[in-house]
């Protein structure tokens, strides 16, 4: 099997004369998880949509577009989570624009 697209946060592979398997560019995404082997750690990027008013409906469209597969970000995503839980207490429709309160948080 011929490796290729090799990438490392050490310079041990890039040094090595048996082969090349050096490929270190800035950033690596997989599974939506950025990978920045420089720096050696993960970054994740959410668009939110300021543009439109926020409703209900907006923060579970956003909330949703989280991929972790690796459940890295669980902490966020259960706060997330737990605020749709109060939009439902609270009895806030689909389509409305939210709170104050719950605007700022």
């Amino acid at each position: 099997m011929q490796l290729h697209q090799w990438c490392s946060s050490g310079n041990f592979l890039t040094e090595s004369d048996e082969a090349d398997y050096s490929f270190s560019p800035e950033e690596i995404k997989t599974l939506g998880i950025i990978w920045q082997p420089n720096k050696d750690c993960f970054s994740f990027k959410v668009k939110v949509d300021c543009d439109n008013s926020f409703t209900k409906r907006a923060v579970l469209s956003t909330v949703e577009k989280i991929f972790d597969p690796l459940g890295l970000l669980g902490p966020i995503v259960t706060k997330a989570k737990i605020f749709l839980q109060k939009l439902w207490l609270i009895k806030q429709d689909w389509n409305d624009n939210l709170p104050k309160k719950e605007l700022e948080e």
